[in-house]
Protein backbone atom coordinates (compact mmCIF):
# COMPACT_ATOMS: atom_id res chain seq x y z
CA UNK A 1 0.00 0.00 0.00
CA UNK A 2 2.81 2.37 0.68
CA UNK A 3 4.41 1.26 -2.96
CA UNK A 4 0.63 2.43 -4.27
CA UNK A 5 0.33 5.25 -2.43
CA UNK A 6 4.04 6.61 -3.64
CA UNK A 7 3.54 5.72 -6.71
CA UNK A 8 -0.11 7.91 -6.64
CA UNK A 9 2.36 10.64 -4.95
CA UNK A 10 4.51 10.48 -7.74
CA UNK A 11 1.91 10.44 -10.53
CA UNK A 12 0.14 13.64 -8.63
CA UNK A 13 3.30 15.53 -8.85
CA UNK A 14 3.77 14.53 -12.19
CA UNK A 15 0.23 15.70 -13.66
CA UNK A 16 1.14 18.94 -11.15
CA UNK A 17 3.94 19.56 -13.00
CA UNK A 18 2.91 19.07 -16.61
CA UNK A 19 -0.29 21.09 -15.23
CA UNK A 20 2.31 24.18 -14.43
CA UNK A 21 4.09 24.00 -17.43
CA UNK A 22 0.56 23.71 -19.57
CA UNK A 23 -0.47 27.38 -17.45
CA UNK A 24 3.14 28.98 -18.49
CA UNK A 25 2.31 27.94 -22.39
CA UNK A 26 -1.43 29.61 -21.82
CA UNK A 27 -0.21 32.38 -20.56
CA UNK A 28 2.39 33.23 -23.19
CA UNK A 29 -0.65 31.95 -25.79
CA UNK A 30 -2.89 34.72 -24.35
CA UNK A 31 0.07 37.31 -24.24
CA UNK A 32 0.78 36.20 -28.07
CA UNK A 33 -2.90 36.92 -28.82
CA UNK A 34 -2.54 40.16 -27.29
CA UNK A 35 -0.01 41.30 -29.13
CA UNK A 36 -1.42 39.92 -32.39
CA UNK A 37 -4.62 42.31 -31.68
CA UNK A 38 -2.42 45.23 -31.15
CA UNK A 39 -0.91 44.70 -33.70
CA UNK A 40 -4.09 44.07 -36.14
CA UNK A 41 -5.03 47.75 -34.49
CA UNK A 42 -2.28 49.56 -35.62
CA UNK A 43 -2.21 47.84 -38.93
CA UNK A 44 -5.71 48.78 -38.97
CA UNK A 45 -4.88 52.51 -38.19
CA UNK A 46 -1.92 52.83 -40.56
CA UNK A 47 -4.53 51.30 -43.34
CA UNK A 48 -6.86 53.73 -42.90
CA UNK A 49 -4.58 57.09 -43.05
CA UNK A 50 -3.18 55.22 -45.99
CA UNK A 51 -6.21 55.11 -47.66
CA UNK A 52 -7.29 58.41 -46.59
CA UNK A 53 -3.67 60.07 -47.77
CA UNK A 54 -4.31 57.79 -51.14
CA UNK A 55 -7.71 59.48 -51.33
CA UNK A 56 -6.02 62.96 -50.59
CA UNK A 57 -3.23 62.54 -53.24
CA UNK A 58 -5.90 61.98 -55.66
CA UNK A 59 -7.77 64.80 -55.28
CA UNK A 60 -4.63 66.55 -55.15
CA UNK A 61 -3.55 64.99 -58.64
CA UNK A 62 -7.05 66.03 -59.96
CA UNK A 63 -6.73 69.66 -58.73
CA UNK A 64 -3.11 69.92 -60.02
CA UNK A 65 -4.16 68.88 -63.61
CA UNK A 66 -6.96 71.25 -63.56
CA UNK A 67 -4.33 73.96 -62.05
CA UNK A 68 -2.06 73.05 -65.07
CA UNK A 69 -4.69 73.03 -67.51
CA UNK A 70 -5.44 76.77 -66.73
CA UNK A 71 -2.28 77.45 -66.24
CA UNK A 72 -1.70 76.68 -70.28
CA UNK A 73 -4.35 78.86 -70.93
CA UNK A 74 -3.51 81.45 -69.57
CA UNK A 75 0.09 81.63 -70.96
CA UNK A 76 -1.80 81.26 -74.89
CA UNK A 77 -3.98 83.89 -73.80
CA UNK A 78 -1.29 86.21 -72.57
CA UNK A 79 0.66 85.38 -76.12
CA UNK A 80 -2.73 86.22 -77.83
CA UNK A 81 -3.28 89.53 -75.64
CA UNK A 82 0.72 90.31 -76.74
CA UNK A 83 -0.74 89.76 -80.73
CA UNK A 84 -3.05 91.80 -80.82
CA UNK A 85 -1.49 94.87 -79.03
CA UNK A 86 1.36 94.39 -82.09
CA UNK A 87 -1.73 94.09 -84.31
CA UNK A 88 -3.23 97.26 -82.77
CA UNK A 89 -0.15 99.29 -83.18
CA UNK A 90 -0.60 99.40 -87.05
CA UNK A 91 -4.19 100.85 -86.52
CA UNK A 92 -5.62 104.20 -86.98
CA UNK A 93 -8.49 106.45 -84.77
CA UNK A 94 -11.31 104.75 -84.20
CA UNK A 95 -10.49 101.72 -85.28
CA UNK A 96 -7.55 101.70 -83.23
CA UNK A 97 -10.18 102.29 -79.93
CA UNK A 98 -12.26 99.54 -80.48
CA UNK A 99 -9.45 96.66 -80.84
CA UNK A 100 -7.53 98.32 -77.66
CA UNK A 101 -11.44 97.96 -76.27
CA UNK A 102 -11.58 94.63 -77.19
CA UNK A 103 -8.53 94.00 -75.53
CA UNK A 104 -9.32 95.04 -72.14
CA UNK A 105 -12.15 92.93 -72.20
CA UNK A 106 -9.61 89.95 -73.05
CA UNK A 107 -7.64 91.03 -70.04
CA UNK A 108 -10.23 91.29 -67.84
CA UNK A 109 -11.13 87.58 -69.41
CA UNK A 110 -7.70 86.49 -68.40
CA UNK A 111 -7.71 88.16 -64.40
CA UNK A 112 -10.74 85.97 -63.86
CA UNK A 113 -8.69 83.20 -65.10
CA UNK A 114 -6.18 84.06 -62.67
CA UNK A 115 -8.48 84.29 -59.86
CA UNK A 116 -9.63 81.49 -60.56
CA UNK A 117 -5.80 79.81 -60.60
CA UNK A 118 -5.45 80.96 -56.93
CA UNK A 119 -8.69 79.24 -56.59
CA UNK A 120 -7.25 76.06 -57.30
CA UNK A 121 -3.58 76.66 -55.56
CA UNK A 122 -5.29 77.38 -52.05
CA UNK A 123 -7.80 74.00 -52.86
CA UNK A 124 -4.71 72.33 -53.40
CA UNK A 125 -2.96 73.59 -50.12
CA UNK A 126 -6.09 72.81 -48.33
CA UNK A 127 -5.65 69.21 -49.76
CA UNK A 128 -1.58 68.37 -48.89
CA UNK A 129 -0.82 71.59 -47.43
CA UNK A 130 1.07 73.22 -50.39
CA UNK A 131 0.68 74.13 -53.69
CA UNK A 132 2.57 71.53 -56.33
CA UNK A 133 2.72 74.32 -58.88
CA UNK A 134 4.18 77.65 -58.92
CA UNK A 135 1.24 80.27 -59.31
CA UNK A 136 2.36 82.47 -62.16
Amino acid sequence: MVKGASLISGTVASLSHQIQELHGKVSIVRCQQDDLSSNQARMHETITNLDLRIGQMQQALLIQGQEGFLCSQIGDNESRINSLHVAAMFLTGKEKEEFNKAIDKFGDFLADKRKLLSKFSDQLTAVIGQPLLPTP
